[in-house]
C-alpha cells in the first residue's frame, strides 16, 4: 500500500513518535518505532525521513507532504493517482508559500482561506481525477471544519469523506481503516503492478540482456533485434497504468466488485498478449542449462496457454486477484532474467496468495507430492477418455490443452486448477516407460497396459541446493494447496 499524507503539523501536533505510532503502528510495528525512530530528525525540514523509514521497516510506502503546493508539485511530477490512499488534513496553512499564486481554478479567493481549508480543495482535486472517495480520509484536528465540509457534501449529494479527529480515541478508528484497505486484494495486487513494471523497467534499461523473452521467439537465443528494449518498455508501460483506483469495498457484489471480474480477464489478455505465435517455448536454445531450460519451458507452457484460452475461451473468466498475482509472477520471471531469490513486488504478491489460503505448506514433501502428481494426471486422463474428440497425449500441459481443444465446458474439469498443476508436472514431468500386455481383471480380454513415471524430485523446485529461500521454491509452497485442493 502506498499512503499520500497532507499534513503540516499544526496546532501544536507534534512531529515525531508521539504522532506517528498512533497513527501507523499497524503498518510499522510499535516496537520499530520505538526502537529505531530518532525523535531527533527533523521531520518538518526533511519530510523524506518518514519515506525513508517505511522503506527500511515496512512494505508499505508513505509520502509526507505539508501544503497544498506541495501537493500540485507532485501532481506535476507525474501520475500521483498511483497512490493508493490519501490522508489529509484540512488546514494546511502553517507552511503555505504566500508569494505563489493559487491555482487558476482558485483565481480571486483569498489565500488565507484557502490554505486553511487547502485539504478540501486536495479531496475535490483527487475525486476529479478518479480517485474514489473510499480511498481518502481526512485527518484533522478541526472539528468543525470536518463536519461543515461532511454535511456540506450531504447537501448537495456528494460523496462524504471518511473524516477522523486527531484523538486518542479515534486513532484506533483511523488504523482500522488503514488496515482494511492494507488487506485488500485488489489494492495489493495493484500496487504489485505498479511497483513490478517498475522495477523491470529499470532493469531493462540498465541491463538490455535482461529481456530473456527473446529466448522464446525465433531460434537465434538472445537476439537483440527481437523484443526490442523500447518494445518491452511499452509494454511494461501499459501494464503499470492498467489497474485503476478502485474503491475499497467489504462486499465483492457491489458495481465495483463485479467490475473485478471483467477487469481481471482484461488485464490477463493483455499481459498474455506478447505469447502469440511467434513465442514459443519449442524455441529455447539446445545449449541452455537444463535446470533453466526446464523452468522457462514450464512457465513459457502455462503462459501460452493463458494466452490461447482467454482469446478463444471463456475458462478464466471467474479469476480472483490470487489467480491474476500467480500469472503475473510466471509471466514475468518468464520474460526477464533477474534475481533467484523474490524481489519486493513478488513477497507482495506471494503473501497475497497465501492470505487465502487455508493450511499454507512451509517445505514440501516428496512423496506428498507424487501421489498428488499421480492423482492429478490420472484425473486429466480420465477426462481425456470421457470425451472421444479429445486426443491423448504424455505431456500433462498437452494433454489438458486437448481437452479445452476437444470441450471447454467437459464436466469436472477445473481448467484453472489445472493451470496450477502445469507448473508441477512441468517441473517433474512423466515419462513413459513401457507397454505390459495384461488381462481386464473383469472381462479377461487381453489389454496393454501403458506404464508411466513422474522424474519426482524436490531439486527441482529449488534454484540451487537446500535454497529453499529462492523464487520457485517460495512459490511452490505458496500454490501447493490451490493446485492441489483437498
Amino acid at each position: 500500500m502506498n499512503i499520500l499524507w497532507m499534513e503540516d503539523f499544526g496546532g501544536n501536533l507534534p512531529a515525531d513518535s508521539k504522532t506517528l505510532i498512533p497513527l501507523f503502528q499497524g503498518v510499522v510495528k510499535r516496537e520499530i518505532f520505538t526502537k529505531d525512530w530518532d525523535d531527533e530528525d527533523d521531520l518538518l525540514a526533511e519530510p523524506a525521513i518518514l519515506s525513508g523509514f517505511f522503506a527500511k521497516h515496512s512494505h508499505d510506502q508513505i509520502l509526507l507532504l505539508k501544503s497544498v503546493f506541495d501537493y500540485l508539485d507532485r501532481v506535476a511530477d507525474g501520475p500521483w493517482t498511483n497512490h493508493d490512499v490519501f490522508v489529509i488534513d484540512i488546514n494546511l496553512d502553517r507552511y503555505a508559500d504566500g508569494g505563489r499564486d493559487l491555482p487558476v481554478d482558485m483565481a480571486g479567493v483569498d489565500k488565507t482561506l484557502f490554505h486553511r481549508k487547502g485539504g478540501i480543495y486536495i479531496y475535490n482535486h483527487l475525486m476529479r481525477n478518479g480517485v474514489p472517495p473510499e480511498n481518502i480520509c481526512f485527518l484533522s484536528g478541526e472539528a468543525a471544519s470536518t463536519l461543515e465540509f461532511v454535511d456540506h457534501c450531504r447537501d448537495a449529494l456528494m460523496p462524504r469523506p471518511e473524516a477522523f479527529e486527531k484523538t486518542d480515541s479515534d486513532f484506533p478508528r483511523f488504523r482500522e481503516w488503514l488496515r482494511q484497505r492494507q488487506e485488500d486484494p485488489y489494492i495489493t495486487l495493484r500496487r504489485a503492478v505498479i511497483e513490478g513494471c517498475e522495477y523491470l523497467k529499470q532493469r531493462v534499461e540498465s541491463d538490455d540482456s535482461a529481456i530473456q523473452f527473446r529466448e522464446f521467439i525465433g531460434t537465434k537465443g538472445g537476439d537483440t533485434g527481437r523484443a526490442t528494449r523500447a518494445e518491452i518498455i511499452d509494454y511494461l508501460n501499459t501494464l503499470q497504468t492498467f489497474l485503476p483506483a478502485l474503491a475499497y469495498s467489504e462486499f465483492p457484489s457491489t458495481p465495483d466488485g463485479k467490475r473485478l471480474k471483467q477487469l481481471y480477464r482484461l488485464f490477463v489478455r493483455t499481459l498474455a498478449h506478447e505469447w502469440e505465435d511467434a513465442a514459443n517455448p519449442g524455441n529455447l536454445r539446445r545449449d541452455m542449462a537444463f535446470e533453466k531450460k526446464n523452468i522457462l519451458r514450464t512457465f513459457g507452457w502455462i503462459m501460452k496457454n493463458v494466452r490461447n484460452w482467454m482469446a478463444h475461451t471463456s475458462l478464466l473468466n471467474e479469476l480472483a486477484a490470487e489467480d491474476v498475482a500467480f500469472i503475473f509472477l510466471i509471466n514475468m520471471r518468464a520474460m526477464f532474467d533477474f534475481y533467484t531469490a523474490p524481489v519486493a513486488y513478488e513477497k507482495a504478491l506471494l503473501e497475497l496468495i497465501s492470505r487465502t489460503t487455508s493450511e499454507p505448506v512451509m517445505t514440501l514433501d516428496k512423496e506428498q507430492l507424487l501421489e498428488d502428481l499421480v492423482q492429478s494426471y490420472r484425473h486429466v486422463k480420465d477426462q481425456i477418455r470421457k470425451i472421444r474428440r479429445a486426443k491423448d497425449a504424455v505431456n500433462f500441459s498437452e494433454m489438458v490443452n486437448n481437452l479445452v481443444l476437444a470441450n471447454e465446458a467437459s464436466q469436472g474439469a477445473s481448467f484453472l486448477c489445472m493451470l496450477y498443476q502445469m507448473f508441477w508436472h512441468g517441473l517433474s514431468p512423466v515419462r513413459f516407460t513401457r507397454v505390459k500386455p495384461s488381462k481386464d481383471q473383469w472381462t479377461k480380454e487381453r489389454i496393454l497396459t501403458l506404464e508411466f513415471s513422474f522424474n519426482c524430485d524436490i531439486n527441482h523446485y529449488l534454484a540451487s541446493p537446500n535454497a529453499t529461500q529462492d523464487f520457485i521454491y517460495q512459490l511452490a509452497c505458496t500454490i501447493y494447496r490451490r493446485s492441489f485442493p483437498q
